[in-house]
């Protein structure tokens, strides 16, 4: 009986250790695939150089990460299906996968803990040399290139100790970051690679403690199937001997039968109030996404055209994004509740499935959101610099840049970007700025657009992050219970 409850046990953590390793290898295949056609690591792989060592790493990343992703998903799904049959066969080929799937973890860390500064020093060396081929006046080619990863990066040339500002900086920079003497590119390019880098020893820290818990847990099983094979061939002719012994009183396994009943029936309603949850869920996520698409500030901003030019349309590509995944999250939720009430394992199904793509979709999007979190502001920023510098110049009289400027400063109650010119804007252009009491006041009370740009994408961003992970820790727990749940009603219609 001991033996029993602790194999039962062992399968309930190994269910819930195989679904965590599954979101883990969807995890690490999604960020695989993000870094290898990210067009922030696409631009320094594909530049031919004779010596270019950033290009084997790139390449050798995204295929270890893909054979690692596909063996510990392979090693979940062996794993539950080895618990649901009871299987020693099965134990042992996801044993096998876990212990594969260790084996290249364990070389991974210990590479990125001794080679911490690789990535970023090929990559920086990769620069050095499209730049320096830039300044010996190499050919166009090589300029598009040095252009192509200045905007990128919205950075402009290398400063001291790395180098010297040349000519080059008018024709490869931003016209925004060449105008504020911008961000050095080998810092932009260590701080954007270090966020990046930070992202994956965690997920490779998780992953080691999730695969080695799994080899525990695939071991002992095997043991406990094994040793309890002869007792349950010796118990059925025992237990049908006392049965007929005791004139038709209820049985152990009849007793189990009932247990296991009560337990499906406490999980289906369980599963009930968090498919609910779920629904609301989505339609909160779809009513912050619709208050975000017509907030006044983002609107008024983002519906601005300088010229031929459209404001930066990233923010509401998100937007977009979340109503359609608040909608989709409002039918699984509806989907599950169904599910759940009906006991049909077949609709169970379709909603761990819809589930499992669904968190594969937020991880993914969550991953290039942490990459990118502060694009869509310096996107932002710089159409304002554009707009500001042709406000300043008055190239004529049908731009529309002193409109765009204007709109900005009246809608995010500021005054001027981050630099010289912006703290004296207040007194000699007072006709661009929100108007005060005085012009004194208005230079005093000034604030900094960029600032304020800043502000209102980083609020945003937050509470959409908040909301991301209340939404995946729900989903996490509805798939753990859809399967239980879908286990419990298979094993029930046996009694």
């Amino acid at each position: 009986m001991g033996l029993r409850c602790g194999m039962r046990t062992t399968k309930c953590q190994l269910l819930v250790t195989s679904l965590c390793v599954m979101l883990l290898g969807l995890s690490i295949a999604t960020l695989s695939t993000v870094t290898h056609y990210g067009l922030h690591f696409t631009l320094f792989s594909n530049i031919s150089l004779e010596s270019n060592a950033y290009r084997v790493i790139h390449h050798t990343a995204f295929y270890f990460g893909i054979c690692l992703s596909m063996t510990l998903i392979l090693a979940a799904l062996l794993s539950s299906a080895a618990m649901v049959r009871e299987s020693q066969c099965l134990t042992a080929m996801g044993f096998f996968c876990f212990a594969l799937a260790f084996l290249g973890l364990i070389p991974a860390a210990c590479w990125r803990y001794t080679h911490s500064t690789e990535v970023e020093e090929s990559m920086m060396d990769v620069y050095d040399l499209v730049y320096e081929e830039v300044r010996r006046n190499a050919s166009i080619f090589r300029r598009h290139e040095l252009t192509a990863i200045h905007e990128t990066f919205l950075c402009c040339g290398k400063r001291s100790p790395f180098g010297d500002a040349t000519n080059i900086e008018h024709e490869t920079c931003p016209s925004s970051q060449l105008r504020d003497a911008g961000q050095d590119c080998l810092q932009e390019i260590r701080g954007f690679l270090k966020k990046h880098m930070d992202f994956i020893s965690i997920l490779l820290g998780i992953t080691i403690g999730f695969t080695v818990y799994g080899m525990i847990l695939t071991s002992f099983l095997w043991f406990s199937i094994h040793f309890s094979s002869n007792l349950d061939r010796k118990g059925k002719y025992i237990l049908r001997e006392r049965h007929a012994a005791r004139g038709g009183r209820c049985s152990t396994q009849e007793i189990s039968a009932s247990i296991a009943e009560g337990c499906t029936k406490c999980i289906k309603y369980l599963l009930f109030v968090f498919n609910f949850i779920f629904w609301l869920a989505g339609g909160i996520i779809l009513g912050v996404a619709l208050w975000l698409r017509h907030d006044s500030q983002t609107t008024n901003i983002l519906y601005l055209q300088l010229g031929d030019k459209q404001a930066p349309n990233t923010f509401y590509v998100g937007i977009y994004i979340l109503i359609a995944v608040g909608a989709v999250m409002m039918f699984v939720g509806f989907l599950g509740c169904y599910g759940a009430i009906q006991e049909s394992q077949c609709l169970l199904g379709t909603f761990f499935t819809c589930l499992v793509i669904l968190f594969a979709c937020e991880v993914a999007a969550g991953i290039w959101g942490f990459v990118n979190k502060d694009q869509i502001a310096k996107d932002v920023k710089q159409f304002y610099d554009q707009a500001f510098q042709q406000a300043l110049m008055a190239e004529s009289e049908t731009n529309n840049g002193r409109a765009v400027v204007k709109t900005f400063h009246e809608t995010l109650d500021c005054c001027g970007p981050d630099n010289a010119i912006a703290a004296v804007t207040p007194l000699w252009r007072d006709d661009l700025c929100p108007k005060k009491d005085s012009v004194l006041k208005n230079f005093l009370e000034a604030s900094s657009c960029h600032k304020k740009i800043d502000e209102l994408f980083s609020g945003k961003l937050y509470l959409i992050g908040i909301a991301a992970i209340v939404v995946a820790v729900i989903m996490i727990f509805e798939m753990i219970l859809s399967m239980v749940l879908c286990c419990g009603i298979r094993n029930s219609s046996v009694y």
